[in-house]
Parts: structure tokens; C-alpha cells; sequence
């Protein structure tokens, strides 16, 4: 599921309520499985979508299914699909060894002198 939050510090606190839901019930197996925070990505990855990803057995199931919590901040939800779009185009350029991704590093290179920050607002 998805929720899309106008501000950080609800978005954090959403975050925290479910990890101490998580935490509390039982039923939960394993608590959260995965946590995703890509507002705060590795300096690898410079660009792409935002958003915190949580992964996680769902309580009461019966059986073991897990289920993705999605919590987005609408300024980067609004650009989700063209972000989502370029984000799988530029995993193709990601180099394996550096772990550096270079199609970015050329834009920033040779492409930003050129146009300046332009291309990086949002209107």
C-alpha cells in the first residue's frame, strides 16, 4: 500500500508507528523484513526516486505472505512515473565496480556546464 504524506516529520512518524506495531504484535513474524529509506540514499546513488520502502509478514494471514508499505512525500509522488521511468533507465549504467552510476557522472561532466541546474527544477 501507499501513503503519501505533505511533510517529513509525519512521514517519520507514520514510519515509527508501524515499526512499534510491527514490534508489539505477535502475530507479525519476524517484524519488518526490509526497510528502504531512499530520502537518505548512499552517495552512489545522487539522483532518482525518494520514497521509504518497509517489507513485512502480514499479521493474521495464516501463512507467510509479505506484504510492501510504501510512504512517499507528495512533492516526489506528484513525478513518480517519469522518476520511476528514468530511475530503470539509468540502472543500465550503473558500474558494477564503483558502484558509481555513469550515466550520471557523465551528465555531470559534460552535460551540467552546459545548462546549469535547470533541468533539476520542478515547476
Amino acid at each position: 500500500c501507499s501513503l503519501v504524506f505533505d511533510n517529513f516529520d509525519d512521514l517519520y512518524r507514520c514510519f515509527a508507528l508501524i515499526v512499534s506495531a510491527a514490534e508489539a504484535n505477535s502475530t507479525i513474524v519476524g517484524g519488518i523484513l526490509r526497510c528502504k529509506d531512499r530520502f537518505n540514499p548512499p552517495p552512489t546513488v545522487p539522483f532518482g526516486y525518494r520514497d521509504l520502502l518497509l517489507n513485512m509478514n502480514c499479521p493474521g494471514a495464516g501463512q507467510t505472505i509479505v506484504c510492501e508499505i510504501q510512504l512517499h512525500h507528495v512533492l516526489f509522488y506528484q513525478h513518480k512515473k517519469i522518476s520511476h521511468r528514468m530511475y530503470k533507465r539509468a540502472r543500465l549504467f550503473e558500474d558494477p565496480t564503483s558502484k558509481e552510476n555513469l550515466a550520471y557522472v557523465h551528465a555531470v561532466e559534460h552535460v551540467r556546464p552546459n545548462i546549469g541546474s535547470k533541468m533539476y527544477e520542478v515547476k
